[in-house]
């Protein structure tokens, strides 16, 4: 992106008061094959922990044809900002993250999930 369009979003953000995101997150795996493979939304400080290879696995789905299945659309690694505490991010908005940022309008995602943190399942 160009570096001055990306300095006068930021300013602009910051002008509307829009609080940026305290996670990044990339897509690893296209389950689908529909080129999502690479995708990544955050800012770039975490971007470059994600290069580093750190971040926790998430895996978002579809509701499958039977009822109760689930089906695998994408899967990726997400980082957290340790920082955000005194900031209105709450857990829940953060695990939902890629769902909501993603996975509903890429994939038409339902669900995400976390393997190891069942109870950070979203949908």
């Amino acid at each position: 992106m160009n570096l001055y369009l990306k300095m006068l979003g930021d300013a602009l953000d910051e002008a509307a008061g829009y609080e940026k995101p305290v996670y990044a997150f990339r897509i690893t795996k296209d389950f689908l094959d529909d080129g999502a493979d690479g995708e990544e939304l955050g800012p770039d400080h975490l971007i470059a922990e994600l290069d580093a290879g750190h971040g926790k696995t998430f895996i978002l789905y579809t509701e499958g044809v039977s009822m109760g299945e689930l089906d695998r659309c994408y899967e990726g690694r997400m980082v957290v900002d340790e920082s955000h505490e005194g900031t209105s991010w709450n857990d829940e908005e953060i695990h939902s993250a890629p769902l909501r940022d993603f996975g509903v309008g890429y994939g038409g995602c339902t669900v995400v999930k976390w393997p190891g943190h069942p109870d950070w399942a979203c949908s």
